[in-house]
């Protein structure tokens, strides 16, 4: 079943409330599936022999993932395109490869096209990822992407709330073995399978957000929360711009 995915994510706005954090959970969560998906060795570990690749491979994600600011829904919906590029025929280059982080852009980009349509896509890739790929670059990762996938980059709603249930339940067995609190695997209830994991967090920065723009002149807080939060955020000479 195809059904449009904005209603099954958090909500495009709710990753204003994001903490950094989050991103390098879903970092860390991304690489290993990508690794578990394309790696003939059975212990992904094994990785860091390769030059340190896990740890390169990790770091990268998260720094796109900290530039884009892009709800989780996208990093997920990359997750199952990239699955499907595992199971086409054919040969692929020997993992790990740097081929495989062009693969994870590519879909990451593809992913976005799904969810937010109505947006600019490629010009927003080459604004958020400048320094880090250059834009033709770019524009060939994302048409390498739809081409192997002969234009298929529907998403499965049931596939989407699977891997979706799969990378919070990861998410949060790993934040309580680092926070050292016993953990269970296989959080199962519908309400963890739904909420992301820093949901508490991300309710006191919305609060606090909220207060912010509250105090604010009126002309600013007609704007929309994303152009607000932009305001907010943006460097001056003394720091954020309000």
């Amino acid at each position: 079943m195809h059904l449009p995915l904005a209603k099954f994510s958090y909500g495009f706005l709710q990753a204003l409330y994001y903490p950094r954090v989050y991103y390098h959970h879903i970092a860390f969560f991304c690489a290993n599936y990508m690794t578990r998906l394309f790696s003939r060795d059975i212990m992904i570990f094994t990785f860091n022999q390769h030059d340190g690749w896990q740890e390169y491979l990790q770091s990268v994600i998260e720094r796109i993932l900290l530039r884009a600011r892009l709800d989780d829904s996208v990093a997920i919906s990359a997750m199952i395109l990239m699955e499907r590029i595992r199971n086409l025929p054919g040969e692929r280059p020997s993992y790990p490869n740097p081929v495989y982080l062009e693969y994870f852009v590519g879909a990451l980009m593809a992913a976005y096209r799904i969810l937010e349509p109505q947006r600019p896509g490629l010009p927003f890739w080459i604004d958020v990822l400048q320094g880090m790929f250059p834009a033709r670059d770019l524009k060939r990762m994302q048409s390498d992407c739809v081409q192997r996938l002969n234009g298929n980059t529907n998403i499965d709603v049931d596939r989407f709330l699977e891997t979706k249930g799969r990378m919070y339940s990861f998410i949060r067995t790993h934040m309580a073995m680092r926070s050292g609190e016993v953990y269970e695997r296989g959080f199962g209830s519908a309400d963890t399978a739904r909420t992301p994991p820093c949901h508490e967090e991300m309710m006191k920065r919305k609060a606090l957000f909220g207060h912010i723009k509250s105090n604010q002149p009126p002309e600013l807080q007609k704007i929309s929360d994303r152009d607000f939060y932009s305001l907010l955020f943006r460097p001056t000479p003394r720091g954020i711009a309000i």
